[in-house]
């Protein structure tokens, strides 16, 4: 990417050293503890209150409209800043997802992968590489430099566990608040346009 792209401009000095993340900065365990236990107390909450809802609204559990409904609240709730800058809620989050990612990997059977057709695969290769291939072909048109354009692949192909790490690799922490947000935007974008797909389709 780099032999092509234009070369990241930072903000500040390449020489300061890597800031620790506010979360784990200054913090006692007990506030780290209370931190986490009410965001997942939140969360709780509010999954419980949507399903009341939903349950009441449509008579019994309708998955679209949960899933609608917590992503909207997700996003709302990102932007109180009492709700944000909840300590260890980050870290929280990667761990939970990395579960959930885990989790839905046991579930893949290998065999109903490799009985498929070959043009099925052939077009959910195509459609992945040349996805890729047209982003990092507008961002050289654009100009864009190399590292967001690295970091905005892993968000839109991996999602937010893999901004941290991307961003060390590349010894560059002023990434990781455009690779974080686009995450987030793309997996609420994911959500909205594969649910729609979904009601389109069936």
């Amino acid at each position: 990417m780099r032999r092509f792209l234009p070369p990241f401009q930072p903000a500040a000095s390449s020489e300061d050293p890597l800031p620790a993340p506010p979360a784990l900065t200054g913090l006692s365990w007990g506030a780290r503890l209370r931190g986490v236990l009410g965001s997942l107390g939140l969360g709780v909450t509010l999954l419980g209150g949507l399903v009341g809802l939903v349950w009441l609204g449509a008579g019994y559990l309708a998955e679209i409209p949960l899933m609608i409904g917590l992503t909207v609240a997700g996003l709302l709730l990102s932007l109180v800043p009492a709700v944000r800058n909840w300590p260890g809620t980050y870290e929280t989050g990667q761990y939970l997802f990395l579960i959930f990612c885990v989790a839905v990997g046991t579930l893949a059977d290998l065999w109903v992968l490799l009985g498929a057709p070959l043009l099925s695969i052939g077009f959910m290769a195509m459609v992945a590489y040349g996805a890729v291939l047209l982003h990092t072909a507008l961002a050289a048109l654009l100009r864009l430099d190399s590292d967001t354009v690295l970091i905005t692949h892993v968000a839109g192909i991996f999602g937010p566990p893999f901004i941290g790490p991307m961003a060390e690799t590349l010894h560059n922490r002023e990434i990781v608040v455009t690779g974080l947000t686009l995450s987030v935007i793309n997996l609420a974008l994911g959500n909205f346009m594969g649910l729609g797909l979904y009601a389109l389709l069936s």
